[in-house]
């Protein structure tokens, strides 16, 4: 498995915009790659959005990438959904996590 996890903060007024911007890329992706997505909201700081992104593997990640990088659609979503983060802090924090066990722990 391979997982990619983004966290970023987005304007408080804005929420709800940028769920919106991510549930319709999320629907584009899906033409290009199956994965799964999580989004959650941090309750310390209501403003604070972490994206759980869960591949089968790196190349089949990879490849996706490859095909999703000039879909000008995306890449509208993706202009838009930066108007949406805090002007404060803009930063949009990228991990990626690989090669471990794939299990959950209740």
């Amino acid at each position: 498995m391979y997982v990619k996890v983004y966290q970023y903060s987005v304007q408080a007024e804005q929420i709800e915009q940028c769920l919106e911007l991510v549930s319709e890329s999320d629907l584009l992706y899906k033409q290009f790659v199956n994965y799964t997505m999580l989004i959650r909201r941090s309750r310390e700081q209501p403003t604070k959005l972490t994206e759980v992104h869960l591949y089968k593997s790196e190349e089949e990640y990879v490849e996706a990438m490859g095909k999703m990088k000039d879909d000008a659609q995306i890449q509208a979503l993706f202009e838009q959904f930066l108007r949406t983060l805090s002007p404060e802090n803009p930063e949009i924090k990228e991990e990626t996590y690989t090669n471990g066990s794939s299990f959950l722990i209740d």
